[in-house]
C-alpha cells in the first residue's frame, strides 16, 4: 500500500515495503547493500551534514527487471524541469474491494478509494532559504464503511472510506537547523505518521494495524490523517540513528462529523472548533540499508490530551434527559460514578527488525514487527492492544519487490465500553471482552509504483463499536478483497522530494 508523502524516511519499514511513497524510488531501494555485519553509524560530529540536503529520487528506470511492464520514463522530462525550479509533484491512488463472505453482521461488499495530490517546494532553490521547504497536500476519500457487514468498528477492514470531498491533508513549513540536529514542522498537519507509526504497518489494509494503535484514533479529540489540524512538531537528532520527537496539536472533534465533510469546513484557514490540545512524544532509534545490514527501528512514546469526551455509560442514557439518572439506577448503574474527566493518555512500544536476508546484494528478506499500546488515563474504547507481524520482501528472486504480509492484533476492550454495549442486550448478556484481527495478503508489483494486493481478513468477536443493533454473540467474520495502489512518482518516474523531516 502506498503512503502519503509526509511519511518520514529512514525507517526499516520503508525499506521492507515494496511500494512506500516517501519519495524514495524503487530504483533507490534496489541499490546494493553493505556486504555484511552492522555498520557503525557515525555521529553528526564525525560526519556533519548540510542543513536538510535536497535528496531527490529520479524515479525507477523503465528497463528495471522484476516487473511485468514499466511506465517510469513517461514523466522524467517534465519532472526534471520542475525539479530544476525547486518544484516536486507527488500523488497516489488506492482502491479496495472488500467482501464479507462469512459471519459478521451480514454478507455484503464495498468499494472504497483514496486519492491524494501534493506538491513540495524546495525553498532553498526557489528563494535561497537554507534547509526550508513548503508541503501542500489534498486528499479525497469515498465509499461506505465496511463495518456494516463485519460488525467491527475498532477493527475496521480498511483505513480509508467516506468523507466524499477533497480535504487539506497538509499545508506546512518544514525547517532544518543546526546541521540537521533540529527539525521543525508547523502549520496544518497531523500526528498520524510521526508517532506510534512504522511504514511497514501499511503493508496491511486493516485499521487494526495501519497506521497506529487504535487509541490514537478513538480518544475524545482524535487527530488523524487525512484531516489536518494546526500544530507543530520538533525532532531532535543527537546522532544520525537516534531522535526525540514531540509535538502539540489542536484537537477538533467536529472534524469527524458529516457536516465537516464540505469544502467550506475542510479548507477553512482558521481553526474550526478547537476543544483542547494533544501532546505526543516519542524516543527512538532507527537505521536503514545505508548504515545497517539488518535495518531496525525501536521506539517508545505516549500522548496526553485534555480534549473533552463523552463517557460510554453517559452516552447510553444521553437521550433520556432528566430521566437518565432514574433509568440508570434501574439498570443498576450509578451515573455519579462516571465523571467527564477530560484527561486521556496512552503509551506505546514498537519494534521493527529485519532478521533474515537470502543475499547481501538486494533488499530482499524477512522483517518482524511488534506494537504494544496501553491506555493510561481516561476512557477509550480499547484498554490495551498487542500487534505483531511479519513481512517478507522478494520471496522469489525473480520478484524482488513483491511482499508477503502476515499480521495480527488483539484488542482488550474497555470495561465501560462493554457495559454500555450490554445495556442494549437482554439482561444477563454481554459483549466479548476482546477482539482479534488477522490479515494475510500478497503485494504483487506489476510495474514500478503499481501494486495489486489480494487479501483475506479474519475477525474474531467483532467489537460492534458504533454498530446497532447489538448482538450477544456476533459471529466471527471472514473477508476477502483486492487493493490496487498507484504511486504517481514511481509509476511515472517523477523526481521526488525525499523528506528527512
Amino acid at each position: 500500500m502506498s503512503l502519503p508523502p509526509n511519511v518520514p524516511t529512514g525507517m526499516v519499514g520503508t525499506n521492507s515495503s515494496a511500494n512506500v511513497n516517501v519519495g524514495e524510488s524503487l530504483a533507490q531501494n534496489s541499490a546494493p547493500a553493505p556486504a555484511s555485519g552492522l555498520i557503525t553509524v557515525p555521529s553528526p560530529e564525525q560526519a556533519p551534514m548540510p542543513e536538510m540536503p535536497v535528496q531527490t529520487a529520479a524515479g525507477p528506470q523503465g528497463s528495471q527487471t522484476g516487473y511485468l511492464f514499466s511506465l517510469a520514463d513517461l514523466g522524467k522530462s517534465i519532472g526534471q524541469t520542475l525539479k530544476n525550479n525547486g518544484i516536486y509533484l507527488n500523488g497516489d491512488f488506492s482502491g479496495a474491494w472488500i467482501d464479507n463472505v462469512s459471519g459478521g453482521a451480514r454478507a455484503g461488499n464495498v468499494f472504497d478509494q483514496q486519492s491524494y495530490l501534493g506538491v513540495d517546494l524546495d525553498m532553498n532553490t526557489i528563494a535561497g532559504i537554507k534547509g526550508a521547504a513548503i508541503h501542500f497536500q489534498v486528499d479525497d476519500r469515498s465509499g461506505p464503511n465496511p463495518n456494516g457487514f463485519t460488525g467491527a468498528g475498532v477493527g475496521q477492514s480498511v483505513t480509508y472510506y467516506g468523507q466524499q470531498t477533497w480535504h487539506i491533508g497538509e499545508f506546512s513549513w518544514d525547517q532544518s537547523l543546526f546541521n540537521d540536529h533540529v527539525r521543525i514542522l508547523a502549520g496544518r498537519i497531523n500526528p498520524t505518521f510521526d508517532f506510534d507509526f512504522d511504514p511497514i504497518y501499511c503493508n496491511f489494509l486493516t485499521l487494526a494495524i495501519c497506521a497506529n494503535g487504535v487509541d490514537n484514533y478513538f480518544y475524545g479529540g482524535a487527530n488523524f490523517y487525512p484531516e489536518s489540524y494546526y500544530g507543530a512538531r520538533i525532532t531532535l537528532k543527537p546522532t544520525a540513528a537516534t531522535y526525540f520527537r514531540f509535538g502539540a496539536y489542536q484537537t477538533d472533534p467536529t472534524s469527524l462529523l458529516a457536516t465537516h465533510h464540505s469544502l467550506g469546513e475542510s479548507w477553512a484557514l482558521l481553526p474550526n472548533a478547537s476543544q483542547g490540545v494533544e501532546l505526543p512524544f516519542q524516543l527512538g532509534y532507527e537505521t536503514n540499508f545505508d548504515n545497517d545490514a539488518f535495518p531496525r527501528s525501536y521506539s517508545v512514546g505516549g500522548f496526553w490530551s485534555n480534549s473533552p469526551y463523552t463517557d460510554p455509560i453517559f452516552s447510553s442514557f444521553a437521550g433520556l434527559g432528566g430521566g437518565a439518572t432514574g433509568a440508570a439506577a434501574g439498570a443498576g448503574i450509578n451515573l455519579n460514578a462516571y465523571t467527564h474527566d477530560p484527561n486521556q493518555s496512552g503509551v506505546w512500544l514498537q519494534t521493527d527488525q529485519m532478521v533474515y536476508r537470502p543475499d547481501m546484494t538486494s533488499h530482499r528478506g524477512l522483517s518482524l514487527f511488534t506494537n504494544f499500546m496501553f491506555s493510561a488515563t481516561g476512557v477509550m474504547p480499547v484498554n490495551n492492544q498487542w500487534t505483531a507481524g511479519a513481512v517478507y520482501t522478494g520471496l522469489f528472486k525473480s520478484r524482488p519487490y513483491d511482499t508477503i504480509n502476515l499480521g495480527g492484533t488483539v484488542f482488550q476492550l474497555n470495561q465501560r465500553t462493554e457495559q454500555a454495549g450490554a445495556l442494549a442486550l437482554p439482561a444477563g448478556q454481554h459483549l466479548a471482552a476482546t477482539e482479534e484481527v488477522v490479515e494475510f495478503n500478497y503485494g504483487f508489483m506489476a510495474a514500478p509504483g503499481i501494486e495489486f494486493q489480494p487479501l483475506v481478513q479474519w475477525i474474531v468477536d467483532p467489537d460492534q463499536y458504533g454498530y446497532a443493533p447489538k448482538k450477544a454473540q456476533m459471529p466471527q467474520a471472514v473477508e476477502t478483497g483486492l487493493q490496487l495502489s498507484i504511486s504517481l512518482n514511481d509509476a511515472l518516474g517523477l523526481p521526488a522530494f525525499v523528506r528527512s523531516n
